[in-house]
């Protein structure tokens, strides 16, 4: 039985002491990523099953700004363990982009890491965010915000219905930019 209580003072003790990190070392930002980067720890095994008081805690200490890789990011979001609420406190503090939302297993969270822009703008994620919600205002929105180049030819669609129903999406909206309407038209490779 673990005596101690999980708040970020212990946190920070306990990734001093037992994570053979010198203090300056340790990235406070990146606190359940360092956690987890030690499995057979016993901090990162109470923590794993003491899941929604960590992430309060990490969320209580932090400045406002987390940046955990994308494995820890999944692990909260996809653990049953952490509240629904703390899940989206923690997804608007993160700083680090979701490489792919279509690991993150409930949809809910897929729609808000668009929204929220938490995600990298990627061919599979606008995809992704197409197969829930279709070219919604959001979805065009994250598009347009994104300076990543758009290329959609060598993405392979759940089927050629699915690849014609985003062209014509795509070509009916007034509200691509017309930098990314070129990108995302011209590499679709669909004649019309």
């Amino acid at each position: 039985d673990n005596i101690y209580k999980l708040n970020y003072e212990n946190i920070h003790m306990f990734l001093n002491a037992m994570y053979t990190l010198d203090a300056d070392e340790v990235d406070y930002t990146k606190c359940l990523t360092m956690i987890f980067s030690e499995s057979e720890q016993p901090l990162c095994k109470y923590v794993c099953a003491n899941m929604d008081e960590a992430v309060s805690a990490v969320l209580v200490g932090t400045d406002g700004t987390i940046r955990d890789n994308n494995a820890c990011i999944l692990d909260v979001l996809n653990s049953d363990k952490v509240s629904d609420e703390n899940k989206l406190l923690y997804m608007e503090r993160l700083s680090t982009k979701i490489d792919n939302i279509e690991e993150i297993l409930d949809v809910q969270y897929r729609v808000e890491a668009i929204k929220t822009g938490k995600a990298e703008c990627t061919v599979e994620n606008i995809i992704s965010y197409y197969d829930i919600e279709k070219l919604s205002d959001i979805l065009i929105s994250f598009i347009n915000e994104s300076s990543a180049e758009l290329d959609f030819s060598s993405y392979e669609f759940k089927s050629a219905t699915v690849k014609n129903a985003f062209f014509k999406e795509c070509v009916a909206t007034s509200k691509l930019n017309d930098e990314k309407y070129r990108q995302m038209v011209s590499s679709l490779k669909i004649k019309f």
